[in-house]
Parts: C-alpha cells; structure tokens; sequence
C-alpha cells in the first residue's frame, strides 16, 4: 500500500490546495518500507492527482478539502482522509499502529 500525506514543516499541510510537499511512504505490514518527499501541486488538481495516480497512491492524508475535491479524489481511485492536523510523523504512527484511528488529530469542527 502506498499513503500520501500532505507537508508543511514537519506538520500536515492546513489545507490541501496550499501543500507545496507530499510525503509518499510504502507501506507493508504496518511499517513504512520506503518514503520520499516531493514537490506537490494541488493547486492545479488533475496535476497534483495525475501524479498521485502515477506513484500509485492509495491513500491520502491531507487537511481541509472541499466536498469537490474529495470527489475528485475519489474518482482516481484514492481514499481521501481529510480535516488532519498535527506532526506528520504522529498522524503516520497513529494510522499504522492504532488500527488507522486518527480522531485524536482531526481538525477543530470536523466530525468525528
């Protein structure tokens, strides 16, 4: 499986349309095997997913999204996990050792 995640600093980018960097880890048996950053452009969608679709993303971590672009995503085949917020390297723990319960890192206003 591969997971993306959306970077700015070392935290979840606040909003995915602002994400200048993607996290693309490998992941196998709950570990992460390979990982890399690279420059991201959501602010050009197809791009940005093209892109995603290419390194064969299946999932997507990101903050907020539209209700559009959600379906956009979803549309490439990627299950979007949107309205993150918090240290990348936490949010990764807890999706690969808490059984990918992240409502401990959801944005204030977002359902749980």
């Amino acid at each position: 499986m591969k997971l993306a995640v959306t970077v700015w600093g070392n935290r979840i980018s606040p909003v995915l349309d602002s994400a200048k960097t993607i996290l693309i880890a490998e992941v196998r048996e709950s570990r992460i095997v390979d990982q890399s950053f690279n420059e991201f452009e959501f602010n050009h969608p197809l791009r940005g997913l093209a892109m995603l679709e290419n390194d064969q993303v299946d999932v997507l971590i990101c903050g907020a999204v539209t209700k559009q672009e959600t379906r956009t995503i979803e549309k490439y085949g990627i299950v979007p996990v949107p309205f993150i917020t918090g240290s990348v390297q936490k949010v990764l723990g807890a999706y690969l050792t808490e059984k990918k319960r992240l409502s401990d890192f959801l944005m204030p206003g977002a359902s749980r």
